[in-house]
């Protein structure tokens, strides 16, 4: 971490006095020292196609996106009292995400804030599980939760028409990888009939 990123965190908390996640501007570990290369910052959430986008930083002032992500945040405990802890069904991928929409949907704000910088080694929890799986099953359970009927029904069309023909003949004809691809449909199958709503 760098100096006084936690400094920078609690100050803007206590600047916003409506904020009820922060989080910090996140680079890749191993870019330290060199040029680096950014791995997350705030972004924008869109549950007609499952997707969550990069914002697009002006300047250092403290921003309200959708979504920071869970490797480095700082959340009130007055929030969580209200919402409650992390969504542990998800286990890993989307939690977070979760997360932010729920402190969100009670009417705190969701801010990044860029002056405070961290360096994460991604993948290093994940990787000791089936990305592939958690991914796209915890994709499904994170629409049917949050989505609306007509966002519900807009993904589902869009991602059956579009992403999973491309990910099934990715997985079995270009990587010629089963596995992979019985990760990805396991994950569809229990996203869609294990829900737990």
């Amino acid at each position: 971490v760098t100096k006084n990123f936690l400094n920078r965190l609690v100050e803007t908390a206590q600047n916003y006095q409506k904020s009820g996640i922060l989080g910090p501007k996140i680079y890749y570990y191993l870019s330290r020292n060199k040029k680096n290369v950014i791995q997350s910052i705030g972004s924008m959430i869109n549950l007609s196609l499952g997707k969550i986008s990069p914002v697009k930083q002006k300047n250092n002032r403290p921003l309200a996106v959708d979504f920071v992500t869970g490797a480095c945040l700082l959340i009130k405990t007055a929030v969580v009292k209200k919402i409650g802890l992390l969504d542990k069904k998800f286990f890993c991928v989307f939690e977070d995400a979760d997360w932010c929409l729920r402190v969100k949907t009670a009417g705190f704000l969701i801010l990044y804030v860029p002056r405070s910088i961290i360096y994460h080694k991604l993948g290093q929890t994940i990787k000791k599980t089936s990305p592939v799986y958690y991914y796209t099953r915890n994709l499904f359970w994170f629409e049917f939760k949050h989505a609306h009927p007509f966002q519900l029904l807009f993904f589902l069309t869009h991602y059956f028409i579009f992403v999973f023909p491309v990910y099934c003949f990715g997985f079995l004809l270009i990587k010629k990888n089963f596995k992979l691809w019985k990760d990805y449909t396991r994950g569809v199958f229990e996203g869609i009939f294990a829900c737990k709503r």
